[in-house]
């Protein structure tokens, strides 16, 4: 009798792995999203080193190619990973293959611009349906309508990248990659803010103290309508210096975010602080455009080099990490490879500083690329090792973040 049972209960336990095995197997956004994300990171900036080395050539892929990439393919990632709903897997798979078609529309030159285009479109489209379409849903405040708008004009800044090719914008297809450049900075500021303030509080309160309304709904309100003329005045290519003087106003308004959240007192807390230093970065990026535009000294795609290798990289790295755990129901603690590769994303965006200066450019950039590259390249086998170990393993309980 007793070996009957533990043979049943074998059976079940078997059962269930199994079972695990299986769910856990499903798509789910982040495991889709996110490790294609840092690929194409990787792969677009080493692209990128290599033919400003003259190693190779790319003439023949589209104008700006790198920077719709980066934006429109890299960050508009994470962003599905994010925000896309794990209970519509058909969706998923859907929202997934129409953004690997957007990337073969960019690096296969052979296609005509005539298919290209919708190729282009289909992804940033369903990207707005699917994920923005639930927050005009549950709309109770003009707070949720921030991502669907990001969203929808995400939409519409591929629309100008690929009007560009065809009609004479101010910029040309640059006004596109201006408009992306303009909502990812929104994107980072609202949805990272949240979730910095969440965690921020949370972290406050294991270490015995409260943190007295981190949300700040009053700055966040004050960074989007300073961040909307500045966007619209770098589309027009008009009154620089005013778009200058928005970003620098855009930055403090960041600072002050940080201010209020006392950082100094969790700044033990790398899974939290990880989070900040990306935030400080997104200022100082802000900071170095409004110096670039009132001097003139940098172009705009230029100065917001800092804002995007430093900010988005440390940003978007921490929270990828962060989602994946969560969503795991794993302790949010980043260990050892995932502290070393923030490291080398915020050693790039310092390399990117460095190439400011002309003898250093070519040395500078390198860098830069091969810093990137290496600490996306360790992301990568990070996301890659926690779905198998987790797939083998079935789902831990769930654990309070650190």
């Amino acid at each position: 009798m007793g070996k009957q049972k533990a043979h049943t209960h074998q059976n079940n336990s078997t059962e269930k792995s199994r079972t695990d095995t299986i769910r856990l197997a499903k798509p789910r956004p982040d495991r889709l999203f996110f490790p294609a994300a840092c690929l194409l990171g990787l792969l677009s900036t080493a692209l990128k080193a290599a033919s400003y080395a003259g190693i190779i050539d790319l003439s023949e892929l589209p104008l700006y190619w790198h920077g719709h990439e980066m934006l429109l393919g890299f960050a508009s990632a994470l962003m599905g990973g994010y925000l896309l709903s794990s209970s519509h897997k058909a969706r998923i798979r859907l929202v997934f293959g129409a953004w690997l078609v957007g990337r073969a529309a960019i690096f296969v030159p052979s296609i005509p611009f005539s298919f290209q285009a919708p190729m282009l479109l289909l992804y940033p489209l369903l990207l707005a349906l699917y994920a923005g379409g639930p927050f005009v849903r549950a709309a109770k405040s003009w707070r949720n309508l921030i991502f669907p708008t990001i969203l929808g004009a995400l939409a519409l800044a591929e629309g100008l990248y690929l009007l560009g090719h065809v009609i004479p914008l101010p910029l040309g297809s640059l006004s596109g990659i201006i408009l992306a450049a303009g909502m990812v900075l929104a994107m980072l500021f609202t949805m990272g803010g949240r979730l910095i303030a969440a965690a921020t509080s949370g972290a406050h309160q294991a270490i015995g103290r409260k943190l007295h309304r981190p949300a700040h709904q009053d700055l966040e309100r004050a960074g989007l309508f300073i961040l909307a003329p500045m966007v619209a005045l770098d589309i027009l290519d008009l009154f620089s210096f005013i778009g200058g003087f928005l970003a620098l106003a855009f930055a403090v308004v960041i600072a002050l975010r940080l201010w209020r959240w006392q950082i100094w007192h969790v700044a033990r807390q790398w899974s939290v602080s990880a989070l900040h230093v990306g935030y400080i970065w997104l200022a100082f990026g802000l900071f170095v455009k409004g110096w670039a535009q009132l001097s003139g000294q940098l172009s705009i795609t230029e100065a917001l080099h800092p804002a995007f290798v430093g900010g988005l990289g440390m940003l978007g790295m921490t929270v990828m990490a962060r989602t994946c755990l969560q969503r795991d129901r794993q302790p949010v603690l980043l260990g050892k490879v995932l502290l070393l590769a923030l490291i080398l994303i915020m050693l790039s965006a310092c390399a990117r500083m460095l190439s400011y200066v002309p003898t250093l450019r070519i040395e500078a950039l390198w860098a830069t690329a091969g810093l990137w590259c290496t600490g996306f390249g360790l992301l990568v086998l990070w996301l890659v090792y926690l779905v198998r170990g987790n797939t083998s393993k079935g789902p831990k309980p769930i654990a309070k973040s650190r």
